[in-house]
C-alpha cells in the first residue's frame, strides 16, 4: 500500500499503487517501482506550486491580521508588507505587477478602514 504526497490519501488493497504509473483520485500521476507516493513530474510541480501559494497566502493573510491589530505599530506592519514583498519576488518574480496590485491596494484600503482616525 502506498499513499499520495499530493492529496495524502492511502492506496487501498486492490488499488495498490506499485508494478506501473497510477492515477489517484487527485488526479496526480504516481510511478510505481518507486517507494510508496512517488508523483509524478508535472504532479509534483503542481504541487510545489501550490506550497508556494500556500506559503505565500499565510504571510499575507499575517500582514492583513496585523493590520486590524491596534496595537501593532506602524512600523512592524511596513516591515511585515515589505518581508511580503520580498517574499512574491523570490517565490513569484513575475508576478510583482500583479502583487502590487492587488495585495498593496488591499494592504492600503485596510489601513484606511481600520487604522485612520475616524473609520
Amino acid at each position: 500500500m502506498g499513499w499520495c504526497p499530493f492529496c495524502g490519501r492511502r492506496a487501498g488493497e486492490e488499488e495498490a499503487w506499485a508494478g506501473g504509473p497510477r492515477r489517484c483520485a487527485c488526479g496526480a500521476w504516481l510511478l510505481g517501482g518507486g517507494p510508496p507516493g512517488v508523483m509524478a513530474p508535472e504532479a509534483r510541480a503542481r504541487w510545489e506550486e501550490g506550497a508556494r501559494v500556500r506559503r505565500f497566502q499565510r504571510q499575507a493573510d499575517r500582514v492583513c491580521a496585523l493590520i486590524l491589530r491596534e496595537d501593532v505599530p506602524q512600523a512592524d506592519i511596513a516591515l511585515a508588507r515589505a518581508g511580503l514583498r520580498e517574499t512574491c519576488a523570490r517565490l513569484f518574480p513575475d508576478r510583482l505587477g500583479l502583487y502590487d496590485m492587488i495585495y498593496e491596494s488591499r494592504f492600503d484600503r485596510l489601513w484606511r478602514q481600520f487604522r485612520e482616525p475616524g473609520a
